[in-house]
């Protein structure tokens, strides 16, 4: 069971049985589950702990109340809702259904009939709604679900509790509710009084891109987005969709005029408008629009519809100063997230200038992200008591981050004079002389519990990156700054090196699309990553197929730029290697493929480390593979890769990490933990810490300390539960070594059970590892038994297992025998055979030495 399906499944747990994750967005995550009362299934929408925290449950239950009374059959049915264990949850029906996001992602365009039918049908649903008084507040195509071609419209209600919540607490969370990109002006602008135009707005946008395969307006900021909104006019429609009926272009440009006076007054005139119109593939007719009370059936409201896009209209000085308001003083929190952060920094990612577009937002002071300000976090507690706690924890935090090699650390008392002060964020970063990341919290508490908040900032954009909630129980108050301290620098490295990435990419090309096509296969590569290591293989390859199909694009819109082919090399890789049982298992055509992407890349950038690093990557594991013919020839040139990289980017952690590799392989296990060092000091932002730890483990077993292997096993197995069959495995492998501490057999079957679960390919060396242990437990029998149900055929990894049972039952010529056959099904194994500790005992004898002098 994964972590993040643990806690809601245990909290649900005689109400709803989840079973899988359908989806995961920046405000919660939704679970494929059963109802146990009804025994039906349906989708249970669990809101993310942060959010649930600071909407309470109260708003939560009253904005969901309204939306259960919504039934409609343009909308999705909301079954139950409510708290468990903390959590905020709603259920809706399972129906076989994709969201219109999905839809657009795969064909980008739909024809002209279909998606004037789906818009409106949306506006149907939202008219209902209006008609309730209820705003949606956040149409866009990722909540309009598609089932057996009909549109449903999914999260009333939710929307307007959080918004609520952010503005009674802006300064403690990063969540800004609404997608910028399908906002209207006033809900950018943060006006309250929103009425149904906001959601006609939305909907103009979501038809918009629905024809032209692309968004109205989209910008770096939700100010520029704002900016661009009032001071220009929308592409004509026909301009990217020739034949488009005027009709529905006169229509779409209504519903997005930037005064809400100008646009549709009811969602049942923006429908009207579109109905009857002819296109080339549907016929739509007026029965698809609900009919108002007291209104005669077919009677449409009289409209005044806009000229056709070009014919400019004026929107009033008050929008101009309000554009100009809102860039100044940075008023919007753009959402937590990767995802949200592909809108903040596409394009420039400074804010837009209000008065001065030349002027640098602090003067001559240059912002480095990896230059850190941990400002003193702020008591919350109700009795202002934890102002201790808080201070503790800010001096902890520091302390940790500053012994962070490539991180620069801002001292205590360099930030000691901002503690309780109103000052803002860019005096701050002027003092300061440019740190380019703040870090904010706040502690609150009861009798029994602790919470820290802890927020990511960029002071470039005046924006939250993210955010973290981390809960500990009060009574220890040592322990728990100890924990806290560890969560909290944990989440901000990795945060941070997703920042530093994002930025480091949108450097290397002019090319705006480009840039958002990388970014977006960034996050469905992490998307695969996290798949596989659930046990989704299917959807891990088909998230990397999609990213691969990205950046096939980008490195088209912009040949000069190596980033693309890097990252294709890299998803090449991990293509290869997902459902296999060992983080190591490349297939022939992946490792093929990263070199010659990575051959791509240098003939671009010389030199490049991040292309060394993938070459150096892939060489090493086609020489471990037996993917030619001369793995010593392979693995010299690996090694040339791997130290060229560190040597151009000593904080390149993933190259050290393959070099330990590398050197592990070979039999140089002192050299490689010498490496992995290096690679721990180097990994600021814990990109390869899983990688690390695991090569880590084997080299101790290669150094014969097996208590430290043990302790890195068992290490690694608390810190990466889902990826910890790959330290179970090395516990075993331990269990099996010569002079290993002698192990329990209930510990070694238990380990082997887990193991043939989740990697069955290999179920095998499993069971062959577990004879080598009842071998050195003195059990001959059940060693044999299981070696005799287990024959190693043509696995040559299993050979060597078997002489390994043979060697603990001292018959030394079948161990030979099998070492035989093992380096015949794998000759580049023959080096490493003579350095392995596993084989000490067979030094002296000749056969032996025949064996490691034959013919490959």
């Amino acid at each position: 069971m994964s972590v993040e399906l643990d806690r809601p499944k245990r909290a649900l747990a005689g109400r709803y049985d989840l079973r899988d994750e359908l989806g995961r967005g920046a405000t919660a995550t939704v679970y494929l589950a059963e109802d146990v009362k009804h025994h039906r299934q349906v989708a249970v929408k669990v809101l993310h702990p942060d959010l649930a925290a600071m909407l309470g449950t109260e708003r939560f239950r009253r904005e969901i109340d309204i939306s259960a009374h919504l039934e409609h059959p343009h909308i999705l049915t909301l079954i139950d809702s409510g708290e468990a264990d903390g959590l905020l949850y709603y259920v809706m029906p399972c129906v076989d259904r994709e969201s219109l996001s999905e839809r657009l992602d795969r064909e980008r365009r739909l024809p002209v009939g279909e998606a004037v039918r789906i818009a409106c049908e949306v506006a149907d649903g939202l008219a209902y709604a209006h008609r309730q008084g209820v705003i949606h507040r956040d149409v866009k195509p990722g909540n309009i679900l598609l089932t057996e071609s009909h549109a449903l419209i999914a999260d009333f209600g939710i929307a307007k509790a959080l918004t609520e919540a952010r503005e009674e607490r802006v300064t403690q969370t990063g969540i800004a509710i609404g997608s910028p990109v399908y906002m209207s002006p006033e809900q950018l602008l943060g006006e309250r009084d929103l009425d149904g135009r906001a959601d006609i707005y939305a909907l103009g946008c979501v038809l918009y891109e629905m024809l032209a395969g692309e968004a109205p307006c989209s910008g770096p900021t939700p100010a520029a987005i704002l900016a661009h909104r009032v001071s220009e006019e929308v592409p004509p429609l026909s301009s990217k969709v020739p034949g488009v009926p005027p009709e529905v272009e006169q229509a779409v440009h209504k519903a997005l005029a930037s005064d809400r006076e100008d646009r549709f007054d009811s969602a049942e005139q923006f429908a009207t408008a579109l109905l009857g119109v002819e296109t080339p593939d549907v016929r739509l007719t007026p029965a698809v629009v609900s009919v108002k009370p007291g209104t005669a059936p077919g009677a449409a409201p009289a409209i005044e519809l806009e000229p056709p896009p070009g014919r400019a209209k004026s929107r009033g000085l008050r929008w101009g100063i309000a554009v100009a308001a809102l860039a100044a003083a940075a008023l919007i929190v753009s959402s937590g997230g990767v995802a949200s952060r592909l809108a903040t920094w596409l394009g420039n990612p400074q804010p837009t200038p209000s008065v001065d577009e030349g002027a640098a937002p602090f003067g001559s002071v240059e912002l480095d992200p990896r230059r850190i300000a941990v400002l003193y976090f702020d008591d919350m507690s109700e009795g202002q008591d934890l102002e201790y706690l808080a201070a503790g924890l800010t001096d902890a935090l520091i302390q940790r981050l500053s012994q962070v090699q490539g991180l620069e650390v801002i001292s205590r008392n360099g930030v000691k004079p901002f503690r309780n002060a109103d000052v803002t964020v860019d005096s701050i970063v002027r003092a300061l002389q440019g740190p380019g990341t703040i870090v904010q919290g706040s502690v609150m508490g009861s009798a029994d519990r602790i919470r820290v908040n802890v927020q990511l900032i960029d002071p470039a954009t005046n924006t939250h990156i993210d955010s973290r909630l981390v809960e500990q129980p009060s009574a220890n108050q040592l322990d728990l700054v100890d924990k806290v301290t560890h969560e909290v620098q944990e989440f901000l490295r990795k945060q941070l090196g997703e920042e530093i990435r994002l930025r480091e990419i949108r450097e290397g090309t002019d090319s705006p699309e480009a840039w958002t096509l990388i970014s977006r296969a960034q996050l469905l590569i992490d998307d695969a990553a996290r798949l596989n290591a659930g046990g989704d293989t299917a959807g891990a390859q088909q998230a990397l197929t999609r990213a691969d199909f990205d950046l096939a694009r980008a490195e088209r819109l912009d040949p000069e730029w190596s980033t693309p082919l890097v990252k294709r090399g890299r998803v090449a890789l991990d293509m290869s290697r997902t459902g296999k049982a060992s983080p190591a298992d490349y297939s022939s055509d992946g490792l093929t493929d990263a070199i010659f992407f990575a051959n791509e890349a240098l003939q671009l950038t010389a030199g490049n480390p991040a292309a060394l690093e993938l070459r150096g990557t892939a060489r090493l594991y086609r020489g471990w593979g037996g993917e030619t013919s001369d793995a010593s020839a392979e693995w010299t040139a690996a090694e040339g890769d791997l130290q060229a990289a560190v040597e151009a980017d000593p904080f390149a952690a993933g190259a050290w990490a393959s070099l330990s590799r590398l050197l592990l392989q070979q039999g140089r296990s002192g050299e490689a933990i010498s490496a992995i060092r290096r690679a721990f000091e180097a990994d600021a932002f814990l990109e390869v810490g899983l990688n690390l730890l695991h090569s880590l483990a084997h080299a101790s077993v290669a150094e014969a300390d097996y208590d430290e292997a043990l302790r890195l096993a068992r290490e690694g197995q608390r810190r990466y539960p889902i990826q910890a069959s790959y330290f179970a495995a090395v516990e075993l492998l331990t269990f099996a070594s010569p002079e290993a501490p002698l192990p329990d057999v209930e510990r070694a079957w238990e380990i082997t059970r887990r193991l043939q679960v989740d990697f069955p390919d290999n179920a095998a060396q499993w069971n062959l590892l577990t004879a080598a242990v009842l071998a050195r437990l003195d059990l001959p029998d059940s060693a044999r038994a299981v070696l005799a149900r287990f024959p190693p055929a043509d696995d040559g990894v299993a050979h060597a297992y078997a002489a390994v049972i043979h060697l603990h039952l001292g018959d030394r010529a079948q161990a030979i025998s099998h070492l035989e056959r093992y380096l015949a099904l794998l000759p580049q194994r023959r080096q490493e055979v003579a350095t392995d500790f596993w084989w000490n005992s067979l030094h002296d004898d000749p056969d032996f030495q025949a064996l490691l002098v034959a013919e490959g």
